[in-house]
């Protein structure tokens, strides 16, 4: 279960990239867009409960290095970072 953020951020930036490979095609660029929204209302909803947060944080293996990884890049996600470290 912990699993679930992760994959959802992999996917949405594969979509990303995918998008400017297909832009000059209609339905698959509008295809894509309707998976991204999907994905963003689902990552949506993730960001209201802590509970996947502290799912990735409880795991041994991975801990808060993931949010030190993978959110640090961005300045929106690494704002998040020191209210994760004090919720969980």
């Amino acid at each position: 279960m912990w699993e679930i953020l992760p994959g959802i951020e992999i996917l949405l930036t594969k979509l990303e990239k995918v998008k400017e490979i297909y832009k000059s095609n209609k339905f698959l660029s509008e295809s894509i867009n309707m998976g991204w929204k999907k994905l963003q209302e689902y990552y949506a909803k993730l960001d209201i409960s802590l509970v996947y947060t502290a799912l990735i944080v409880l795991n041994p293996s991975v801990k808060f290095r993931y949010f030190d990884i993978k959110w640090s890049g961005s300045v929106e996600l690494s704002a998040w970072i020191p209210t994760i470290k004090k919720s969980v």
